[in-house]
């Protein structure tokens, strides 16, 4: 019986060469953590590759302690869409 595994080579996964990955994050009511889970996840992935965090509300500037001067602190994606 493990002579007929033998015969069959070992297989190696696919590489699948550069891989991307798209996490989206939200919640409808405030207060419930997304904000920390977000950047909790976004820390985590940096260890490993590239990350990038796209912030709707603005929130993450505080939660992952950057200036409130700083250009990245100043507001949310909803904020620079409505000014147009």
């Amino acid at each position: 019986m493990f002579g007929a595994l033998a015969r069959f080579p070992a297989r190696t996964a696919p590489t699948l060469g550069k891989v991307h990955m798209l996490l989206s994050l939200w919640s409808p009511k405030g207060g419930s953590g997304t904000s920390v889970f977000t950047a909790a996840c976004a820390l985590v992935l940096a260890a490993e590759r590239p990350t990038r965090i796209v912030d709707l509300d603005g929130d993450q500037a505080a939660v992952l302690g950057l200036a409130p001067s700083s250009l990245l602190a100043a507001s949310g994606v909803r904020d620079w869409l409505a000014a147009g």
